[in-house]
């Protein structure tokens, strides 16, 4: 054998290898941008309101503690939205290193890994089930403090320390999701800027 044709044999190899990495480099970057497009757009179509709901939903519950109990917070109908759309599964999908490459950024990735936590974090407490725990909470104690017409209710919790406490607990737990929302609220922002 020729040493000529061997060494072209040999490089002809290399470029082919080299061709092929560049190739699949380029399908991979296409792919990635892909990738990115959708993440922004649930980003901004489907996490963001969703947190911005629950926001106003933890509000309105809010109010409704702060005000109970009072005709309207008792009979009153509250509907709330059980927010379905809002749920880690994209993060999940996609997972925590291609999370990386698609925000081609360490703080972006950081922000990332914060929302997806928050959204599992306020998972945890809805506002109806905040606001149904709280009532079941007072209607137990109403029970055992022997209240049966709105009024007896009335009058027993506009002195009762342990509806005060219920309030204040309820109300705590609110405002901690409340934070961790407004927060992951302007972080989507920040998303939706950095990667559209």
């Amino acid at each position: 054998m020729n040493f000529n044709n061997l060494l072209s044999g040999f490089l002809g190899a290399v470029i082919a290898v080299i061709l092929a990495e560049v190739w699949r480099q380029i399908l991979l970057a296409i792919n990635r941008r892909k990738k990115r497009k959708i993440f922004v757009e649930y980003i901004k179509n489907v996490i963001r309101p969703g947190i911005a709901n629950y926001i106003n939903d933890a509000n309105k519950v809010k109010s409704l503690i702060q005000t109970y109990p009072n005709e309207n917070t008792i009979y009153g109908q509250h509907v709330f939205d059980m927010l379905p759309s809002l749920n880690s599964e994209i993060f999940k999908e996609l997972g925590f290193n291609e999370l990386y490459y698609i925000t081609s950024d360490f703080k972006l990735h950081e922000i990332t890994i914060d929302i997806y936590h928050c959204i599992d974090y306020l998972k945890s407490l809805m506002p109806l089930l905040a606001h149904q725990n709280f009532i079941d909470l007072c209607d137990a104690h109403f029970k055992e403090k022997g209240c049966i017409t709105i009024d007896d209710l009335i009058a027993h919790a506009s002195n009762c320390e342990t509806i005060d406490d219920t309030k204040t607990h309820a109300i705590g737990n609110l405002n901690l999701h409340l934070s961790s929302a407004t927060t992951s609220l302007e972080n989507c922002d920040l998303l939706i800027k950095k990667l559209s």
